[in-house]
């Protein structure tokens, strides 16, 4: 898996390289456990690799096989590339989409599946090109150095094609966004992405339910969280953050405990970083990461016997505040803490802080319980509680 991404992320940045007009067509098959594979068929326009006289190759890897194929009139050189991914669909190639595009999330929902697509900020209808594109007659390694993928979108050039199908385990509906460049028929969502950009629309939301009439109607995004639930926003919001997902059996467990691995996960997560899990334990760069930046004193070993244990509230309070950026107080009053010398005094003013910001607080009799075990659903809240104070 990891030589392939390396080669469609070499395709479709090639625009920072040496530039043709790019042509990508991926299909994406999604499985009733979460679990799927990607095929992607990634190229160039083959006149101007005449032109430039290059290869494919040249831009890939002298063993990837390549051919050539017509579109709408066009011909490119491509190559096909096959994937596969378990949990995460950016596990896969649809990561290049997401690096490129917008994030592609596909999250697990009361009876099948939600897939959401985003735009990123910079990528729009009004936007503008940094590199002109030149005619064909002028093409050459120099008129075409620090070409982007923006600048071909921007300039609107012939003949690129960034196009995208979902077949989905489940009949499909659009929940949100516009239409232009979307075609939903049965279990399948087609996207042409230029189409899409176009129209002004800047994300999109499809269902995939197994049986949408025997769907609890009180249920949210999971089997046991009620809408009416006090923590049913909150959970909502960090699973389409994708900062907290569900489980395989459709549930979100929100009284279930959290553990310190899972905690340091979420932690790097909140602080913008991207760690791939560890095959020999999953948790390992998170829990190194929160060691490495101060979220965590323990300095234990990253194994499961040392890490997959309950995480108490005062390091969940802190960790996710220090992570978010939240700012040390300067003047400690603690008056409405009724256990305040139980907390750790390292930990002190970052927990106050999150007393003073609303990300945290203390329950009917003013008690912190810092020793206390921490809940999923108590999670949630504070990532939520975290964001609105930041406004």
């Amino acid at each position: 898996m990891k030589k392939l991404m390396k080669v469609i992320t070499i395709v479709l940045m090639i625009p920072m390289l040496l530039t043709g007009c790019i042509y990508s067509n991926t299909e994406v098959i999604i499985n009733e456990n979460g679990s799927g594979s990607v095929k992607a068929v990634n190229g160039f326009d083959k006149n101007i690799l005449n032109k430039l006289g290059k290869t494919y190759q040249d831009f890939t890897s002298r063993s990837n096989e390549s051919y050539d194929i017509t579109s709408s009139g066009k011909k490119y050189t491509v190559g096909t590339y096959e994937d596969k991914f378990t949990n995460d669909i950016n596990d896969s190639g649809v990561a290049t989409i997401s690096n490129e595009m917008g994030l592609v999330s596909l999250n697990k929902i009361h009876g099948g599946f939600e897939l959401k697509l985003e735009l990123h900020d910079f990528i729009s209808k009004e936007m503008s090109y940094d590199t002109r594109f030149p005619e064909l007659k002028d093409i050459s390694d120099k008129t075409l150095r620090g070409m982007k993928l923006k600048d071909l979108i921007a300039q609107d050039v012939d003949g690129l094609v960034l196009k995208v199908k979902f077949n989905m385990p489940y009949e499909v509906k659009q929940v949100s966004g516009g239409t232009s460049g979307v075609y939903v028929k049965g279990k399948t969502i087609q996207l042409d992405y230029l189409k899409m950009i176009k129209s002004g629309s800047r994300e999109w939301k499809f269902e995939s339910i197994k049986n949408p009439g025997k769907v609890d109607p009180n249920s949210t995004l999971f089997m046991d969280v009620k809408s009416s639930a006090w923590y049913a926003k909150a959970v909502l919001e960090v699973n389409s953050k994708g900062i907290m997902k569900g489980f395989g059996d459709g549930t979100f467990k929100p009284n279930g405990t959290l553990t310190m691995a899972e905690l340091a996960k979420i932690a790097s997560e909140v602080a913008g970083q991207s760690i791939p899990n560890n095959p020999e334990y999953w948790a390992m760069g998170h829990i190194l990461f929160a060691q490495d930046t101060g979220l965590f004193f323990e300095k234990k070993t990253a194994t499961a016997k040392n890490w997959n244990v309950p995480a108490t509230r005062e390091q969940t309070v802190y960790a996710i505040s220090m992570a978010a950026g939240q700012q040390d107080v300067k003047e400690v009053s603690s008056d409405s803490i009724s256990d305040w010398n139980q907390i750790d005094d390292r930990m002190k003013n970052m927990i106050l802080y999150a007393y003073q910001a609303g990300i945290v607080g203390g329950n009917s009799n003013g008690k912190f319980e810092p020793k206390s075990k921490v809940t999923r659903a108590e999670v949630a809240q504070i990532l939520s509680n975290i964001k609105r104070s930041k406004k």
